[in-house]
């Protein structure tokens, strides 16, 4: 489904590329940007022209009295998420990624059907801390972005690997073609580093955001439900342990595609809540041993989860990188020197592609020789 509304013939032509689900995209951003406000109130305004899921999520979620809230610099993160997410939208619109299949089968719908969902559970944040039935829909609303998010890792990392991981790199060497991707070592689709930074990175970050606000939303519930400080901190103690088990799954079975960028976020999130502790008004209602036990808790549990990724991300991505490097150069350097001929794949995660040939007084034939092109992938 084109755009053909009576519109000139030279407007027509510049959008014929887009799709309704190119649009819905740049609509979901709309949505976002419009929940994501913060307004300032003024007090002489009427109450139907200042609801409070108009004053921006981060001001709403700073106000959970929960075990993990984390500090309000947290919150900063969303912003970044919504950065990058303008990037996608800009990026999805030209002609080059318009039709990609990351964009049109990746990210399809799922991505509106969020922002959807984002609208709705904000929607109830005026409702949510007087009921908790209210909280719970809220909460609902919120884990559904969630599975939004991670349904369009999924949808985008099939396109790469057809295993069903949860956003890895899925950047390996192959041959390029001309749909954007490219038939990697025994025929599987790879994706170029430019469309995994434009336009699977920005849903990786959403992904970690939204799963950290869930948890934190769910505490809320517990909260607003009036149950006791150790129940509070039963619960939060569950949600840190949750929080390391997504952290395992994503970085040791995710399909043999380590997924790097969940883990780092949740590690901000949980970092975050470490420093809220010491906020006023905890020791009013928790025993001194017990916020020092579930500080610890937290910090252990941050640093692991962040040491975890940058460790795997160095240890899987750069440093094999490197050691392919040197060994296909001194492989090149052997190949000159005693057979007379090159071999310039490098098997690493971006290739340069493959030029071979025989060398004739110090030439090479130009009828034998042979070349891929680059093979960026």
């Amino acid at each position: 489904m084109n755009f053909n509304f009576n519109l000139p013939p030279v407007v027509q032509r510049s959008i014929s590329h887009l799709t309704h689900k190119n649009a819905l995209n740049i609509l979901a951003l709309c949505i976002i940007f419009m929940t994501s406000l913060e307004l300032e109130i003024n007090p002489d305004w009427p109450e139907w022209m200042q609801p409070e899921w108009l004053r921006g999520k981060g001001v709403e979620f700073g106000n959970f009295e929960t075990i993990i809230t984390p500090t309000d610099f947290t919150f900063i993160i969303s912003d970044v998420v919504f950065l990058f997410e303008i990037i996608y939208g800009f990026v999805q619109l030209l002609p080059h990624y318009s039709k990609t299949e990351l964009v049109q089968e990746g990210v399809s719908y799922w991505f509106f059907a969020a922002a959807i969902a984002d609208l709705l559970s904000s929607a109830f944040f005026e409702m949510e801390m007087e009921s908790p039935w209210m909280s719970l829909l809220s909460t609902l609303l919120i884990g559904a972005v969630s599975a939004f998010m991670l349904k369009i890792l999924i949808q985008q990392s099939s396109s790469s690997s057809g295993a069903g991981d949860t956003g890895g790199t899925g950047t390996t060497a192959g041959t390029s073609s001309s749909s954007g991707t490219s038939a990697g070592r025994g025929g599987v689709k790879t994706h170029t580093p430019e469309e995994y930074w434009l336009l699977r990175f920005p849903f990786n970050l959403h992904a970690g955001w939204a799963i950290s606000i869930f948890m934190l939303s769910l505490n809320n519930t517990f909260v607003v439900g009036g149950v006791g400080p150790v129940v509070q901190a039963f619960i939060g103690a569950f949600s840190l342990i949750a929080i390391g088990g997504i952290t395992a799954k994503m970085l040791f079975f995710n399909g043999g595609k380590p997924n790097y960028v969940i883990p780092f976020i949740l590690s901000l999130f949980t970092l975050g809540s470490a420093f809220s502790f010491r906020e006023p008004g905890m020791e009013d209602n928790l025993a001194g041993w017990v916020i020092v036990s579930l500080m610890l808790l937290t910090v252990v549990v941050s640093l692991s989860m962040g040491g975890a990724s940058v460790y795997f991300l160095y240890h899987n991505e750069l440093k094999d990188d490197s050691i392919d490097n040197d060994n296909n150069s001194d492989q090149f350097k052997d190949n000159v020197g005693k057979r007379g001929t090159t071999d310039t794949r490098i098997d690493g995660d971006v290739g340069v592609g493959v030029a071979s040939g025989d060398y004739k007084g110090g030439k090479m034939d130009k009828e034998s020789a042979s070349s891929d092109g680059p093979t960026m992938v």
